[in-house]
């Protein structure tokens, strides 16, 4: 939990940036199965000079926050000149971990709702207000549903009531279209704009709710 405050992490078109102390890693890119590709590890001392270069060919996850390098070639800087060793392997002790790099690979709207919150509190000196809309949307989930089910109330009694049955249906669909439609807007308006998370995720239910609402009331005084 304390190296964990102390990450930075993003993606450039170089490759995936992490940053823990004064260790700056650079990722080429990850494969499906998390192997990590062209690992370059910059280690700098106390007053930002760089110490130590590592370069690794892959690198795979063993568990317990290891990685195990292979192929590498340490580049040590001193006083006296650099000296340059190899290896075949090398574990690499980190608090970077593969649930990390789905961030990176997976929309976070296809992210669990654990693994979301996982990577937001990894990720709290970071820009994550996707990640947080997202989580918010999965936690109203169960809340869009019934405001789904009572948008339909009032076009199932218009149906019992009243002809023109297949233009209140087409009405129907496309009121729920219309939800879904403004829910995605507000989660990206929420991102560009900076809006608090838990209003870009709650707007548009309480917006339809309140529509489906009137409907319902409009209905009753009939």
């Amino acid at each position: 939990m304390g190296d964990s405050r102390r990450i930075v992490a993003q993606q450039f078109t170089s490759g995936f940036w992490f940053k823990q102390d004064s260790t700056f890693v650079n990722i080429r890119s990850v494969l499906a199965n998390m192997t990590l590709v062209g690992i370059r590890l910059y280690e700098f001392d106390a007053d930002l000079a760089m110490k130590r270069m590592r370069v690794a060919e892959s690198g795979t996850f063993t568990g317990n926050g290891e990685w195990r390098l292979a192929n590498v070639s340490t580049t040590d800087f001193g006083a006296a000149g650099t000296t340059v060793t190899k290896s075949d392997e090398w574990t690499w002790t980190t608090v970077l971990r593969p649930s990390l790099l789905n961030v990176f690979q997976v929309t976070p709207e296809r992210l669990e709702l654990n693994t979301l919150y996982d990577n937001i509190r990894v990720l709290r000196n970071q820009k994550t207000s996707r990640f947080e809309i997202a989580f918010w949307n999965k936690v109203f989930y169960p809340a869009a549903v019934v405001v789904m089910m009572v948008l339909a109330l009032p076009f199932a009694y218009f149906q019992r009531r009243s002809s023109g049955v297949g233009f209140r249906i087409f009405a129907g669909t496309m009121l729920g279209l219309a939800f879904f439609l403004l829910g995605r807007l507000f989660s990206n308006l929420g991102v560009l704009n900076d809006w608090p998370p838990l209003f870009s995720a709650v707007f548009p239910l309480a917006v339809f709710l309140a529509i489906a609402t009137a409907m319902l009331y409009w209905l009753e005084r009939r």
